[in-house]
């Protein structure tokens, strides 16, 4: 994100602080990453960003229901942004703050797709200059992160539906920030950058290329006239012509230059550096961030094209990369601002396998896999609880022995980490790893059958007969048979993961 703090409350703040333990900048910083669908492994276009605001923020996800909004009815936020509900507003998730911040209903709910198949995520929050802000200042009351995601996935059609509705509420109502935005669909994905208080541009992203996304505006030359790839504020041009600070290249509006802040900080470049990196280590070895002789930055790329295709791990990996083994390797100088940190790499790793546990079940069964996600999130969840139960147990104690030591929660001196294993929810139905042991129970088969049939064979000849020893026969066969029936039941319960 790169969450703008306006309104947070005292409280919100202290936790923040003693939970982020750095600097301002660094604690509400994002970094956004894009990646076209040619150039991902699977075909499919990616979009997201880090939401850098502190380690104790706690986000919720939830499902917004499909709703009916009477004439006259007004959405409003906390902040001060109104405007009309439309007739219907269509169904969509979203992961919004926890009420532990208290912005609303649906405060930062950034994140999300609705029933229309249109996806979101905003906002990555950057920063214009003095000229830009002189001619078209930020409105108090305009449009902020806070709400942006609420509104949009409730109207809008498609990726280029979402673009155009936020930018008509840009120019009618303002906006309270700068900020870049990305909406995707099955179709096509956009980038957003709301500029000034009534001004943004937007380009259809290509299909074959990449972007590395900090907290600063990366918008290169636009061609407004182009109306199928590009959506312009119809005064982002006029207005920095009109005020003296229009810079163009070929003929066009370069955005950046026009209305981006003159130096985008440290932090903001050091990203950048390991980002593009990441993505392309040629061109991430030839990006310099340092300014030019005469003290300008840039101008940077937005797109580039990558080296190699991307997994869906790979750029979940993008963002808890911290540029290790380069020469911005915050594990050697952690004065370098970086894209990621320790716990979310550690929780990536073991997100890899659960995705390949979860793709095999899906081929067996796409209503088992539903079934067991939603078990594997009710139990990460019941883990948070225990986590959050055992740390306020812990922190009373520590009050009321009156220590002056730092508290240290055992979940810390302990290492305990989350635990997202398919595992954990699978019961009968058997994970990657032990598909090979499947496989041998299925080859068993045959030779367990055989002994039930020849076991039962062998009593069925014994009870016809008297005496003790006949009676002994009887029982050693009757425990064997249950021994065989015990693999029998094992056998069955394998054979039917394995053709569910």
């Amino acid at each position: 994100m790169g969450k703008m703090i306006k309104k947070k409350q005292i409280a919100a703040l202290v936790l923040a602080g003693t939970m982020a333990m750095g600097s301002s900048m660094q604690a509400f910083a994002c970094m956004g990453v894009y990646v076209g669908k040619e150039v991902s492994e699977n075909g499919s276009s990616y979009i997201g960003r880090s939401e850098d605001i502190g380690a104790g923020h706690t986000k919720i996800f939830t499902v917004h229901p499909a709703e009916d909004h009477e004439p006259g009815a007004i959405f409003e936020d906390e902040y001060g942004f109104s405007m009309p509900y439309p007739e219907h507003t269509y169904q969509y998730t979203l992961a919004k703050d926890s009420p532990l911040f208290g912005e609303g209903e649906e405060p930062y709910a950034e994140v999300g797709i609705n029933e229309n198949e249109v996806a979101m995520t905003a906002t990555v929050s950057t920063y214009y200059n003095d000229k830009a802000k002189a001619a078209d200042p930020l409105v108090d009351t305009g449009i902020c992160e806070l709400s942006m995601g609420s509104i949009l996935l409730g109207q809008a059609k498609t990726a280029r539906d979402g673009v155009e509705l936020l930018g008509e509420i840009v120019e009618k109502y303002g906006s309270g920030e700068c900020n870049t935005i990305m909406i995707s669909d099955p179709n096509e994905a956009w980038y957003m950058e709301i500029v000034s208080g009534h001004q943004y541009a937007a380009i259809k992203l290509p299909e074959d290329q990449v972007a590395a996304i900090p907290n600063m505006m990366l918008l290169g030359t636009v061609d407004v006239t182009d109306t199928e790839n590009v959506i312009a504020s119809e005064g982002l041009v006029s207005l920095a012509e009109e005020n003296g600070f229009l810079k163009t290249e070929d003929g066009m509006i370069h955005v950046t230059q026009t209305y981006g802040a003159e130096n985008p900080g440290k932090g903001q470049l050091t990203r950048l550096w390991q980002g593009t990196y990441y993505l392309n280590h040629e061109k991430g070895e030839r990006l310099s961030i340092e300014p030019s002789e005469d003290g300008v930055y840039g101008p940077y790329d937005l797109l580039f094209t990558p080296n190699k295709k991307f997994s869906t791990q790979d750029i979940m990996k993008f963002l808890a990369y911290r540029g290790e083994g380069t020469k911005m390797d915050f594990n050697v100088n952690e004065s370098i601002y970086a894209i990621g940190n320790k716990n979310q790499a550690e929780l990536i790793e073991q997100q890899k396998q659960v995705d390949v546990d979860m793709q095999k079940l899906y081929e067996k069964s796409p209503e088992l896999a539903q079934e067991k996600a939603t078990e594997i999130g009710k139990v990460i969840a019941q883990d948070a609880f225990n986590s959050a139960k055992s740390i306020l147990t812990e922190l009373k104690a520590f009050k009321e022995s009156g220590s002056t030591e730092m508290f240290v929660p055992s979940v810390l001196t302990e290492h305990i980490m989350p635990n997202y294993t398919v595992v954990r929810v699978m019961d009968e139905v058997s994970t990657e790893a032990s598909y090979a042991t499947l496989e041998k129970e299925l080859e068993n088969a045959k030779t367990v059958l055989a002994d039930e049939f020849a076991v039962q064979d062998e009593i069925d000849v014994a009870v016809g007969c008297n005496g003790r020893k006949c009676v002994a026969k009887c029982e050693r066969l009757e425990t064997k048979r249950r021994k065989i029936e015990s693999r029998e039941k094992s056998f069955f319960s394998c054979l039917k993961a394995l053709t569910l």
